[in-house]
């Protein structure tokens, strides 16, 4: 979001806004560094045991708080697969998010997983409106 950048005025840091990130997928997170390569299981699924130079859960979260200004300025919602393993719902199939559970957890009360297995997303949905009104209720004001 810096200036002359593709996402320029995206987010107006340092002013008083809450970011929300919401994650909805079927397979864990491979953000890659510069430089990193993607493994991927025999069906095309990001595996981040077979893949190199992923950016670590507390990386993402360290850009979370320089970005915004730190804990309470920002949600991270994730609704994946619980796991362990696969599991298979209305919605599909989904493999375990290991890495997106974390970075949520390292959000603590600004992160919230929701099951995508469950086959309905009103229940994952309706708790992260919770929280984002919570945070907005609770948001830091300098």
């Amino acid at each position: 979001s810096a200036d002359g950048a593709p996402n320029a005025g995206f987010y107006r840091g340092g002013e008083d806004s809450l970011f929300i990130a919401v994650v909805i997928t079927d397979e864990d997170d491979c953000s890659l560094a510069a430089g990193g390569v993607l493994g991927t299981t025999v069906g095309g699924i990001c595996d981040p045991s077979r893949s190199t130079g992923l950016y670590e859960p507390a990386q993402t979260k360290a850009f979370l708080d320089e970005l915004t200004g730190g804990d309470g300025r920002y949600v991270v919602v994730g609704i994946a697969g619980p796991g362990p393993g696969e599991c298979s719902s209305a919605l599909g199939e989904a493999t375990e998010a290991k890495r997106l559970k974390q970075l949520v957890e390292a959000a603590g009360t600004h992160g919230v997983f929701g099951d995508l297995c469950a086959g309905d997303l009103a229940v994952a949905l309706a708790s992260a409106v919770a929280t984002m009104q919570e945070s907005c209720d609770d948001f830091p004001i300098e």
